[in-house]
């Protein structure tokens, strides 16, 4: 059985979290872009990216990110 685009950006945004909570930013940065090319409106994800982003202290790039929303 094939997923739907939605059910495989929810997986990529848990794995985004789980890489997030880890302090493992760039897989988490990976796999919330993943999540958001097949659900361009996943929030979540674009929030935690951004977040992430912060995380790598590329403050720029992370403004550029959360305004997205």
């Amino acid at each position: 059985m094939s997923q739907t685009p939605k059910s495989e950006a929810e997986l990529f945004f848990q794995q985004g979290l789980r890489h997030r909570e880890a302090f493992e930013y760039k897989a988490a940065i990976a796999n919330f872009d993943k999540a958001l090319v097949l659900q361009s409106d996943l929030y979540e994800a674009c929030f935690n990216r951004g977040c992430s982003i912060f995380f790598l202290h590329r403050y720029e790039e992370a403004i550029a990110s959360l305004t997205k929303l």
